[in-house]
């Protein structure tokens, strides 16, 4: 039996307590009744328009009838004025002891329910009467009989247009018999189909077509055959960029509503008479996040052979390539077949006006700069992108218009009509402006004032328009539109597109039906979604249905959700269950989490779907405990895979939420440890210092204070930070004794007192067990200090060391870290065959590890090893690509070692733009009273490659830098790598200055 809705209306003054009392006691009828209340009802209180949606989606109206409430001024009586309006039924009720009279609205003789002749029983009985059994059976069967009609009357393809909707109506009519005749066996079905969709969601299956030569790979939603008759000079100037020799990747935007979609439907046949082979789709609204592993996966599935196709696909799940080999393997083997990839709703992926995924950049630029393939990738965006890829390749952008001119507006509302049932043809020209005027040409306004005409059979489009236009004077036209398509639905028709606009993503049939279970047993929503689909209200995306999103429509879900009471935090425990807000979310979080029990093993990002859909739904009903808990599983891949910034994100939303003091805290020490990762030591502090203040323990105070030392060491407050550190050396916790002797070393390391550094290593030692995990990050830094003192086999053995531990917990990053560390030893002892082959062991560890400072620090060794081994090319290369990773950390290093390479190939624009990076970047950091002892042997070979590019030969701020650095440190180690560098800047060059800066660099110099 369906959900049966009443709206209890009610004067606070004296009727709340009963109010109350009948929710109460529908809400416990059986089958339960859904009671919907205002319980914040206030004589004075301003009219609220959510108040009215609760009134528009009831079935009954239940008036508590006292004196307060009879009162023609009463808020109660503006209730029932909507009632009556909307030709709702209106019942009255009268509590004990009330003798009040009922207002003119209300239907029939009230009911008293401390009455002898029945009382509540009598109100029991009316409402059985009242309810009927399926109401979906009889609204759809009027509409077979009239589509029935129209079918007949039609010919050719308006004809199979109409038979095909008669035999979606049909299906669902088949199925709501079904359920009526057999409730058990129809909701035994819908719990196997729940069941299959649920493992679907755990590993969901690319969906792939081939239709003759041209393969598509997931194609758009499908959401008009109208055509996009506004759009052929956007069209074909697409289409000329997507056929340009030099061109590889476009951006197409347009607002929220602007077609967008339906170009990209209309491309396709474009494409395949133009010479594409194919084309793959991929959506940030999808159930997979975006990486550059999903889009190398999509173009592997473009393989045109099949043999080949299985090979590569297995090639890209297998974890010991790098998704680079990957990408490099499948264009050579892709040859130059034309091919699009299409990333839709970009805008998720972007902020600054930049993707914010180094790695997305990294695989857009590799796209737009390699020669000799045909691949091609159209970013399909609501915002501006003035960036895809760093360095930036030509990347063309092609605007949308937000509205359509009045003639193709016309002839797109039109075409939404396809069979005739809203008689769209018959519209007049006059009509045909009003509605222009309204949406300004907008193809999802229009196609909101078609989802109103199908939803309200028989109602008028010019009556339509006038209330719309009302409604538009007071800036919500789009939202009035969608609020009164969804409230004109009846009974599960209003509930799946509900069930949509609480997910808030795309979804299967089968989430909508295990949502919806509770409240509409045996309820099998799939051939509900394909008459809403029919009605332009949702889309959908191969298995997936979801309202379109777009804050500037209006159309996100935020309005239908509206139409469902908000209810309170506890419904989500309720027994029955409450249809409210708070129950739904509770309940869609709850359908995730049973997805998540489904999954093996989390390999990438794209296992995480499940986990962030909960999170999402969990914060979205403010179930910020279980929000948090899986929050802390996921940070732990998040931050191994590099995605701080969506940790961050995360854990701010947590912020202030948490209620329990303890696991406030923790957050903040977890979201500051974020910060410091990606190099936001300010927001760290501030967050830090605050948190500090509210620390419930000595034990919790310390880990915030060891927090704080960390992230003034990482703003380069090293004197401040070894304050910090010194001062917990008093505790007596033996893991912060640990942790600061470590955090005193690392900024002892920086300002050059190497042997004072050493000390602390080895005092660290000392409550460090030297078989943890803990024990390799000191057996790796003191490796590196003995580096700088020009001790390399102690080094090497140290770094070594250091690398079995790595290995031997399963910490891969480490020993990618170790790898790294051993290459840089070997280009210490000249040995520069094996520094390469172990900085590429160590770039396709990091590569593995997915962590963009590592990769950057990989690359930039390799690059150093062919720079001194004279092969400039390959060394231009690798440092450029090592510059490409800046996630976290600013790429000192390795921008300094492409400007030398472009000095040394003469490229002098190039070299003076990366060495006045440097410096700019650089100049921040020095500050303090004590900058890092790099950062000043990095400053003087930024002012020394900006003179050489420059071409001025003034190198006396160069020597400048060199002299304060060697007052600083005279370490054998730092001595050589500041020389070496200096020495290829130079490359040769005998000038008295030259010979000059060489000697500061030195320390020779006397100064």
């Amino acid at each position: 039996m369906e959900p049966f809705i009443v709206f209890v209306a009610y004067a606070s003054r004296d009727g709340f307590d009963f109010a109350c009392e009948l929710v109460t006691w529908l809400e416990s009828r059986d089958p339960p009744i859904n009671a919907s209340i205002d319980r914040d009802n206030i004589q004075n209180k301003a009219w609220d328009g959510r108040i009215e949606d609760l009134i528009l989606g009831a079935d009954l109206v239940l008036l508590v009838l006292t004196d307060a409430s009879a009162a023609k001024n009463s808020y109660a009586r503006d209730e029932l004025r909507v009632a009556r309006n909307w030709g709702k039924p209106i019942w009255a009720v009268r509590p004990p002891g009330s003798q009040a009279d009922p207002p003119v609205t209300v239907q029939g003789t009230p009911i008293d329910v401390d009455s002898p002749h029945g009382g509540w029983d009598h109100l029991e009985h009316e409402l059985r009467l009242c309810r009927p059994v399926n109401r979906t059976v009889e609204m759809l069967t009027a509409q077979v009989e009239e589509l029935e009609e129209q079918a007949d009357r039609a010919q050719g393809e308006e004809r199979k247009t109409l038979s095909a909707m008669v035999g979606r109506l049909h299906a669902v009519i088949q199925w709501e018999r079904r359920r009526a005749a057999n409730p058990a066996e129809a909701a035994a079905d819908v719990r196997r189909k729940i069941d299959e969709g649920r493992h679907q969601d755990a590993a969901p299956p690319s969906r792939e077509t081939i239709d003759g030569t041209f393969q598509i790979i997931e194609a758009p939603p499908a959401i008009t055959s109208a055509g996009v008759h506004d759009r052929h000079s956007e069209r074909e100037l697409l289409l000329r960029h997507l056929h340009h020799s030099r061109t590889r990747l476009v951006v197409l935007r347009g607002r929220c509503g602007s077609g967008k979609t339906a170009l990209l439907n209309d491309l396709i046949p474009q494409l395949k008479k133009s010479g594409y082979a194919g084309l793959a789709y991929v959506s940030t609204h999808g159930p997979r996040r975006v990486t550059a592993h999903l889009l190398l996966e999509r173009l592997a599935r473009m393989m045109p052979h099949a043999g080949d196709r299985e090979r590569m696909l297995e090639r890209v799940g297998d974890q010991s390539h790098d998704w680079r080999q990957n990408m490099a393997a499948i264009l050579d083997a892709l040859g130059d077949i034309s091919l699009l990839l299409i990333v839709d709703n970009a805008e998720e992926l972007v902020a600054d006006y930049r993707l914010t995924d180094v790695h997305l950049r990294e695989f857009a630029h590799i796209i737009g700069s390699k020669s000799g393939h045909g691949v091609r990738v159209l970013f399909v965006s609501q915002v501006e992108i003035r960036r895809l890829t760093n360095p930036p390749v030509h990347a063309p952008q092609v605007d949308i218009p937000p509205g359509l001119p009045p003639e193709f507006a016309a002839d797109f509302f039109r075409g939404l009509d396809e069979g005739g049932v809203a008689r769209l043809a018959d519209v007049s020209g006059a009509t045909m402006r009003r509605v222009h005027r309204l949406t300004h040409g907008r193809p999802r306004a229009m196609e909101l004032l078609y989802a109103v005409l199908r939803s309200e059979p028989g109602s008028d489009l010019d009556e339509l328009l006038t209330s719309a236009t009302k409604a538009a004077g007071k800036g919500d036209g789009s939202v009035y539109l969608i609020r009164r398509a969804t409230l004109a639905l009846r009974g599960p028709m209003q509930r799946v597109l509900q069930a949509l606009a609480v997910y808030d993503r795309p979804v299967r049939a089968s989430a909508v039906s295990w949502l919806l279970a509770p409240y509409d047993t045996g309820l099998d929503s799939a051939g509900v979604l394909e008459l809403l689909c029919d009605r332009r209200l949702i889309r959908r995306d191969g298995d997936l249905y979801h309202l379109p999103r777009g804050d500037e429509d209006a159309v996100n879900g935020r309005t239908v959700l509206d139409t469902i009471q908000l209810g309170s935090p506890g419904d989500r425990e309720v027994d029955p269950t409450r249809y409210t807000r708070y129950a739904l979310w509770h309940r869609a979080a709850e359908y995730f989490r049973r997805v998540r029990e489904l999954e093996i093993r989390v390999v990438d990002l794209n296992d995480l779907g499940a986990h962030f859909s909960e999170i999402e739904l969990r914060l979205a009903g403010r179930e910020y405990p279980g929000a948090a808990t899986l929050i802390n599983e996921v940070d732990e891949h998040l931050s191994l895979w590099g995605y701080r910034s969506l940790i961050i994100r995360l854990r701010e939303r947590l912020l202030g939420e948490l209620g329990d003091v303890y696991s406030d805290l923790e957050n903040r020490y977890e979201l500051a440890s974020a910060y410091l990762d990606a190099s936001e030591p300010d927001r760290a502090i501030a967050l830090l210092t605050k948190a500090r203040a509210s620390a419930l323990s000595p034990e919790a105070e310390d880990a915030f204070r060891v927090q704080l030392a960390k992230a003034r060491l990482v703003k380069g407050e090293l004197d401040a930070a070894a304050a910090l550190y010194r001062n917990l050396l008093h505790q007596g916790n033996p893991l912060v004794l640990g942790i600061s002797r470590l955090g005193l070393a690392s900024c002892l390391a920086e300002l050059g007192m190497v042997d004072k550094a050493l000390d602390q290593y080895a005092a660290a030692l000392e409550v460090i067990d030297d078989t943890e995990k803990e024990a390799a990050s000191v057996f790796l830094n003191q490796g590196l200090l003995q580096q700088q003192l020009g001790q390399p086999l102690t080094a090497l053995r140290l770094i070594q060391r250091a690398r079995r531990l790595a290995e031997g917990h399963s910490d891969a990053q480490l020993a990618a870290k170790c790898v790294d560390a051993m290459a840089q030893v070997h280009i210490d002892m000249g040995q520069l065959d094996r520094a390469r082959r172990l900085a590429d062991e160590a770039i396709k560890a990091a590569a593995d590890a997915g962590n963009a400072d590592l990769c950057r620090e990989t690359y930039s060794t390799r690059a150093l090893a062919l720079l001194l081994g004279g092969d400039l090319v390959a060394a231009h290369d690798t440092a450029h690509a090592a510059t490409r990773f800046f996630e976290n950390s600013r790429p000192f290093a390795a921008v300094a070692l492409l400007g030398i390479t472009q000095v040394r190939l003469q490229k002098m624009e190039s070299a003076e733009a990366s060495f006045g990076r440097v410096q700019r970047d650089i100049s921040p950091l020095l500050r303090p009273k004590n900058p890092a002892v790099q950062l000043l042997d990095l400053n003087g070979l930024a002012f020394a490659g900006l003179a050489r590019a420059e071409g001025t030969g003034d190198l006396d701020p160069a020597i400048s830098a060199y002299r304060q650095a060697r007052r600083r440190t005279r370490a054998p180690g730092v001595v050589l790598r500041a020389v070496r560098l200096l020495d290829e800047l130079l490359d040769g060059d005998d000038s008295p200055q030259a010979r000059q800066a060489m000697q500061a660099a030195v320390g020779l110099d006397g100064a």
